[in-house]
């Protein structure tokens, strides 16, 4: 489910919240504000991988030509294949 990875996150003591989404190539691209990047499966919506990409991010990532694009708090622009 797609809560698995958040559970990881808190028992973490980090504070966790999805600041936007996005579906693409069968995935489930969501990022939290507190800069963590969670990849699910669409179909089953099991988490496949989750990791710290930035400080802080309060929009929703965006795919464009098979790309993943997150903007940061900063300003800063990340792309991922």
């Amino acid at each position: 489910m797609v809560h698995t990875g958040i559970k990881d996150l808190k028992k973490k003591h980090q504070f966790t919240e999805v600041s936007g989404f996005i579906l693409g190539s069968d995935k489930i691209y969501a990022v939290t504000s507190n800069g963590y990047l969670i990849i699910c499966s669409a179909e089953s919506g099991e988490v496949e991988s989750f990791k710290r990409i930035a400080s802080n991010i309060f929009a929703s990532p965006i795919i464009s030509n098979e790309l993943l694009f997150i903007l940061t708090s900063d300003y800063k622009i990340l792309g991922y294949n």
